[in-house]
């Protein structure tokens, strides 16, 4: 199965390469559901919510990304999926799910994602939140500081 699996891999990221996002979210979501290798996994998985972020397809992309996110700091495409859901929220507007769920992930690991004035809002607002809505709803929080982010 190794064998197959990496062939199945590498060529995702072929015609992830090609432009040919449809086609490579097929292969990497075999991939992604049938690892054997965890290191495949890592990587199919980050690459199948690329590709469906290309494809136009923001929600299962930011459902991708939100899995490597729950896995943590461990993951070793965390930071990069906290930038792609990060975009997807802000390409889409997102108000309530993309914030919601980088509120709960939040953490000082945060602090080593490369600067960005828009992430630095999201983030430090994101901080304000859960330091200041301890027994409030957090729904509510997470309102709040979407709008104070949002342009």
């Amino acid at each position: 199965m190794g064998a197959q699996e990496i062939d199945v891999l590498n060529k995702a990221v072929e015609e992830y390469n090609d432009g040919k996002n449809e086609k490579a979210a097929i292969g990497f979501y075999q991939v992604e559901e049938t690892a054997t290798v965890e290191d495949n996994r890592f990587k199919a998985e980050y690459y199948l919510a690329q590709s469906l972020n290309k494809l136009g397809l923001g929600f299962g992309s930011f459902f991708y990304y939100g899995q490597i996110i729950k896995a943590g700091p461990a993951h070793p495409y965390y930071y990069k999926a906290v930038e792609g859901a990060v975009a997807v929220t802000d390409q889409y507007r997102d108000e309530v799910l993309g914030p919601n769920v980088l509120n709960k992930a939040y953490n000082d690991q945060f602090g080593r994602l490369p600067p960005s004035p828009r992430r630095f809002r999201l983030f430090e607002n994101t901080r304000t939140c859960n330091e200041n809505s301890r027994g409030e709803n957090s729904h509510d929080a997470t309102n709040v500081r979407v709008r104070q982010t949002l342009p």
